[in-house]
């Protein structure tokens, strides 16, 4: 494992967080985020890092939906201890591969408006559909400019302006 010091996160090869790829050898006492998680989850987590003399550090972070929550931090020293507490807590989830038969039966997630229904796109597509969208629009923008100058010069020779 090597230690992302930007996110306090142990990773491999580039921090999943800040994307930063000059990781280093974690040392003792480096610190290390071990959770992130709700007032509720916590709880039980400082009571266990407690019971077992574990040093915790807690520090309050907002979720994407602007939730409380709150990252606990852990000495590397302590790291593997104080993830097998949390995992009695928060089990990781079951990295489980579909059989080959489900992965044909597999079809496109969908969501519905109005009783229409669409397809969720990936990041990759999504990123070209906003590319060519900007295209779209600009060459819109680039028209009409473009005919309202030529419409502006057509009514200004009709009176005469020069």
């Amino acid at each position: 494992m090597q230690y992302c010091k930007n996110c306090h996160l142990l990773c491999e090869g580039e921090c999943p967080s800040c994307g930063n790829r000059k990781l280093s050898v974690p040392q003792l006492d480096d610190s290390v985020r071990l959770a992130a998680t709700s007032s509720y989850l916590g709880d039980m987590l400082e009571e266990l890092l407690t019971q077992h003399d574990i040093p915790f550090q807690k520090r309050s972070a907002l979720t994407a939906e602007n939730k409380p929550a709150y990252h606990y931090y852990v000495a590397y020293r302590d790291y593997e201890q104080a993830q097998a507490l949390w995992e009695t807590i928060e089990p990781p989830p079951a990295a489980e591969e579909p059989a080959e038969d489900d992965k044909e039966d597999e079809k496109p997630q969908t969501y519905t408006v109005n009783g229409e229904e669409f397809e969720y796109m990936n990041e990759k597509r999504r990123r070209v559909w906003r590319a060519v969208s900007s295209l779209i629009f600009l060459a819109v923008i680039i028209l009409v400019v473009t005919f309202s100058d030529a419409a502006a010069n057509w009514l200004r020779s009709l009176f005469g302006g020069g």
